[in-house]
């Protein structure tokens, strides 16, 4: 009997200390095999080796794919933030990297992330951090105090981001800020980086920024409120509206609009061409191909299936990009 219950002490020391060990490898960043999702498989099985550059015109992205590994963020909802990972590329080991994530991209060896934060209002702003690998330690950049409400892009150490009325450029180096007044009145902006120039679309309204210039081309310009998709490529910017109104009783009814759909236009030409007449829920850019919900590619000819197409016509009059280079 004696002997029964030693080894059920023991038995029970051994669970408690596994389970402190687990808890603090939890903590400091542990190594899981897991059910991957489709987007986690069709990313990392890609021929593409890193698409980094693609990921700084596409911020809103969830997966970066280096040589080795991925970075995935696992979010429900990008403006309450979810978990980075690192991913194996030619396995499920995942490693926990960063919790509270809104918007990432990995440069060298840090990583600039945004994390959100709530204002005094409620109202969500999000810090701008950066972890260094080798110290596997953060470091806030920015804070409530700056309104950052997306990042848009990184390039040379320059933060480009949006506040509510403002386009930033932050010098992480310097620590200075260079701004630029812009505004849109949509709730929900979406944003990402095409051939230098800033794109912003909300409410089925799309601008191009040269900030530089501190100049602002409107590509399309509607009253009424809209769900919207972006994505970047190198030669166009992808674009999705979904035009409705809000009845009494604050419920969506969607409306007929001559923007309504799926479009691409083109940077070089200024030419806009509609390819769907329903807009993708989201649009995912991926070896300078682009991919709507479902992971299919969104291919030109789309349109020509449609037994709906408009009577506005495919191709739209040429609207020129005020910007030279």
């Amino acid at each position: 009997m004696e002997r029964i219950e030693f080894k059920m002490k023991n038995l029970k020391r051994v669970v408690i200390t596994t389970a402190i060990v687990c808890g603090i490898v939890s903590m400091s960043g542990c190594q899981k095999k897991e059910n991957e999702s489709k987007e986690i498989t069709w990313a990392k099985s890609s021929e593409v080796v890193d698409n980094t550059d693609e990921h700084l015109q596409n911020m809103y992205e969830k997966y970066q794919l280096k040589k080795d590994y991925m970075l995935y963020l696992k979010a429900k909802n990008l403006e309450e933030g979810g978990t980075l990972y690192q991913i194996e590329r030619n396995g499920k080991q995942q490693i926990q990297l960063l919790d509270d994530v809104c918007q990432f991209v990995e440069i060298g060896n840090k990583i600039f992330y945004t994390k959100p934060e709530r204002a005094d209002d409620l109202e969500l702003i999000k810090e701008l951090c950066v972890y260094d690998r080798s110290t596997k330690k953060s470091e806030k950049l920015l804070g409530l105090k700056d309104d950052l409400r997306s990042m848009i892009s990184v390039k040379n150490n320059i933060v480009y981001y949006k506040t509510y009325d403002k386009v930033v450029a932050y010098d992480v180096d310097k620590q200075t800020k260079e701004e630029m007044d812009y505004m849109i009145t949509s709730a929900v902006v979406e944003t990402c980086m095409a051939n230098g120039k800033i794109v912003i679309v909300g409410d089925g309204c799309v601008d191009m920024i040269d900030f530089d210039k501190k100049k602002v081309k409107k590509i399309v310009s509607q009253t009424e409120c809209a769900n919207d998709a972006v994505a970047c490529t190198k030669d166009a910017v992808y674009y999705g509206v979904d035009s409705y109104n809000m009845n009494d009783v604050l419920q969506k009814e969607k409306i007929q609009s001559k923007n309504n759909g799926l479009w691409k236009f083109y940077l070089q030409t200024g030419n806009k061409e509609k390819i769907r007449e329903q807009s993708p829920k989201e649009l995912h850019v991926l070896g300078n191909k682009v991919y709507d919900e479902t992971l299919k590619e969104v291919k030109i000819n789309d349109l020509s299936n449609d037994s709906k197409c408009c009577s506005y016509g495919r191709h739209l009059p040429a609207v020129y990009i005020l910007f030279t280079a």
